[in-house]
């Protein structure tokens, strides 16, 4: 039999999925298969594995370990790798085992132990840069589930010509990266065929690849309405800070914030997230200019005190709907683009902000010239003003 195996997306925390998870299924291959001799063949799924993700010069942080499989002298040129396969098969037997450690020095007394689940990888302490050549972290990717992987032949039907190869699981809502599967298919064998005849294809690599749903960060605004009257065109003049204004900062459901908001959690997966505070847009409501984040001058959020600051640019005024925007960094925490989830939100306030218009004032410098020929010209002043110091 033969397959040709297609790759498998899905987002994180969708739920439990069945989706194809290779194509062109032939007992025989090829048409021999599909529509030939061989076509009455059953074929199903003989066997899968994961593929182990290995990584040397690594440990888990802290070298904690919660079983030691096993341990003991060998020939390290004729049963290391014997010794290896019973470690990674001893994990295997075992449903709480997700992580393994291979600590091998000289190459000559290996041991091989379970880490815990909150394993973090890292590199461990070592005196000597050789030294890291001792060790080597597996993973076994069936952490990443919630249900198990289940993989079936979907048979031939009416509505359905083409074989098909058909993968059901739910992945972990706070997982992401790329699962390998080693497949082979088998098939029946026919009718007609003498018992256990049948046959099996060559075994293939499947890729199930997971992309992170992050959650939206949330706040509240304290504040729904601010008036305020400038007397000033400078917005050095104009600064205002509303205390406590922003509250609840989260970087959303189920997920960590950094620093003293977040109250010190960590994910075991993803660390922690930031957010940042910006002007999300300006909706002029009355007078003013047209709606445009250039009515600030200066715009900030502080989100441990929660206090928002602000100047508007010189010249405005008027009452606008200002919409205050919150972004987390959850792409990057969780190893790239996000699929499916959101980084930001938004919530909004009325500022309505008037200039006073004062009185202008000068200060005058005034001479005034009597220039006097004659009799006849005593009636004539020319006057010269000059005025300072004008606002």
């Amino acid at each position: 039999p033969t397959f040709v195996p297609v790759p498998v997306n899905v987002v994180s925390g969708a739920g439990p999925i069945t989706v194809p998870f290779a194509v062109n299924v032939s007992a025989g291959g090829g048409q021999e298969g599909v529509t030939g001799n061989e076509a009455s063949q059953e074929v199903s799924v003989l066997s899968w594995e994961f593929v182990w993700d290995e990584v040397g010069g690594v440990w888990c942080d802290g070298g904690t370990y919660d079983i030691v499989f096993n341990t003991g002298a060998i020939d390290p040129n004729a049963e290391r790798e014997v010794f290896r396969l019973q470690c990674l098969d001893a994990c295997i037997a075992d449903p709480a085992c997700s992580y393994v450690s291979f600590y091998n020095p000289q190459f000559s007394n290996p041991e091989c132990s379970r880490a815990p689940a909150s394993c973090v990888p890292s590199t461990p302490p070592v005196q000597q840069p050789f030294e890291l050549n001792y060790y080597t972290l597996y993973f076994l990717p069936r952490s990443k589930f919630v249900q198990q992987p289940v993989l079936s032949v979907a048979p031939v039907s009416p509505g359905a010509p083409e074989r098909h190869g058909l993968i059901s699981f739910e992945a972990l809502a706070d997982t992401f990266g790329d699962v390998r599967l080693l497949v082979t298919l088998a098939d029946s064998g026919g009718a007609a065929a003498e018992a256990g005849s049948f046959n099996v294809s060559t075994t293939r690599e499947v890729t199930v690849s997971i992309s992170s749903r992050n959650v939206a960060p949330i706040f509240d605004l304290a504040v729904a309405r601010v008036a305020f009257n400038s007397t000033s065109s400078s917005a050095s003049a104009n600064v205002v800070v509303l205390p406590a204004a922003v509250q609840n900062v989260s970087a959303g459901a189920g997920e960590c914030l950094c620093g003293p908001l977040g109250g010190g959690c960590v994910d075991a997966l993803f660390g922690c997230q930031t957010v940042s505070f910006s002007v999300g847009g300006v909706e002029t409501l009355s007078g003013g200019r047209p709606g445009s984040t250039d009515l600030f001058a200066r715009f900030e959020v502080e989100p441990v005190s929660g206090n928002l600051t602000f100047a508007p640019a010189p010249h405005w005024s008027g009452t606008f709907r200002v919409t205050v925007r919150v972004d987390d960094d959850g792409d990057a925490a969780k190893g790239g683009a996000e699929v499916g989830g959101v980084s930001s939100s938004t919530r909004d306030f009325v500022l309505e902000w008037s200039i006073v218009n004062e009185r202008p004032t000068f200060s005058p410098n005034l001479f005034v010239e009597f220039p006097q020929t004659n009799e006849t010209e005593r009636g004539l002043v020319r006057t010269h003003l000059a005025l300072g110091n004008l606002t």
